[in-house]
């Protein structure tokens, strides 16, 4: 997937004039992952906003037991990230892994900041995004205490059976969570209580960075015209 196709792809979920994609081309950078390689892991700070061109990747956190939990998977031609450490340049709890070789297109905290202000597609685009999956996410973490491994397992059979074949694949890796099959992890673990507070916490902040984005380039605009 080249960047015209992202381009077409953006513009089939939302409605982008030419002049904007002319915009967004010059600041994403490409990047290539192999199979299991981390993206970023508890304790970095996340500095880009990423968009799968090829390949699926997962995002997951360390559970009381420590016992690795996966939140959500990546396919080709979504976004995905982690926005509180994003947008407020604060140590992340989650880790974001390749589950096969992979290819992104990044886009780094200034530069989408700089479009977020400057681009309005964009910018309802991103809103209309990030509300949507954390939506989805909440409704997924509050169900992550009942559902069992092999509920998890039907469900996404059910649901995305495209993607289950290729978790299955001897080239690609199905999380253990998915099987039943699940060894300690190593690293510090994290509770999820704490992540589900951070959710919340989380789209409060990011109703509040948007607005006053929103106000701060509405009154550069008012500046320019006097």
């Amino acid at each position: 997937m080249d960047l015209d196709e992202v381009l077409k792809h953006l513009q089939s979920k939302h409605e982008f004039l030419e002049s904007d994609f002319e915009k967004l081309s010059s600041y994403f950078e490409h990047r290539s992952f192999k199979k299991n390689e981390l993206l970023f892991k508890a304790g970095d700070i996340v500095r880009h906003t990423f968009f799968v061109t090829k390949g699926v990747f997962r995002q997951y956190y360390v559970n009381e037991e420590g016992k690795e939990r996966t939140i959500y998977f990546t396919e080709e031609g979504n976004f995905a990230g982690e926005l509180m450490s994003f947008l407020f340049k604060t140590p992340t709890k989650f880790y974001y892994q390749a589950l096969e070789d992979a290819e992104l297109l990044l886009l780094n905290r200034e530069d989408w900041e700089h479009i977020f202000t400057t681009v309005p597609s964009f910018s309802l685009y991103q809103l209309k995004l990030h509300a949507q999956f954390i939506a989805d996410l909440k409704e997924v973490m509050g169900s992550a205490t009942r559902i069992t491994p092999d509920e998890k397992y039907r469900r996404l059979q059910k649901n995305n059976p495209g993607l289950l074949q290729r978790l299955t694949k001897p080239y690609c890796r199905l999380p253990g969570h998915y099987t039943g099959n699940t060894k300690p992890h190593k690293e510090k673990k994290h509770g999820l209580n704490g992540f589900l507070i951070r959710i919340k916490i989380l789209m409060v902040c990011f109703s509040f960075f948007c607005l006053n984005k929103k106000h701060g380039a509405e009154k550069d605009i008012v500046q320019r015209r006097r």
